[in-house]
């Protein structure tokens, strides 16, 4: 009855150190989780931030566009030389806030590529704990 009891002690305590260690992995799983929901809402917050910059970028673009007509209706009774001149200035400006206003889209495209990979991420993470839970669980229960 002694050693029943040894070995029943024995196995207790084998099965109290595989439950510390079970619930120390889903703890790390848990950090992890959090570290990657954090990762997200960061790239979610940048993400917008590139979105507020592109919209602005657009509407300086259209009131910069509108005050350079304004500019070219107010010289057009000047000579035809300095119109071409004029509009050829303006022409190169909104060229060059659709050039900025584009790269302001792909930086957009990469940040959300970057939101959906981490999204796909913590998901993974969140089966992955889930997962983890059920079978500690299931362990909990057969014990």
């Amino acid at each position: 009855q002694n050693s029943k009891f040894v070995r029943l002690n024995s196995e207790l305590t084998t099965e109290k150190s595989k439950y510390a260690r079970l619930t120390s992995e889903l703890a790390t799983e848990k950090r992890t989780t959090l570290r990657l929901n954090s990762s997200l809402a960061a790239e979610k917050q940048k993400s917008a931030s590139i979105q507020a910059k592109l919209e602005e970028t657009v509407l300086e673009a259209e009131k910069n566009l509108q005050s350079r007509l304004k500019e070219w209706q107010t010289f057009q009774s000047q000579r035809d030389v300095e119109w071409q001149a004029l509009l050829r200035r303006v022409e190169a400006e909104l060229e060059a806030e659709k050039l900025k206003s584009a790269r302001l889209e792909a930086e957009l495209v990469v940040e959300k590529s970057k939101c959906a990979r981490l999204t796909s991420e913590v998901a993974t993470e969140n089966s992955e704990v889930a997962t983890e839970n059920a079978r500690l669980t299931s362990e909990l229960a057969t014990e």
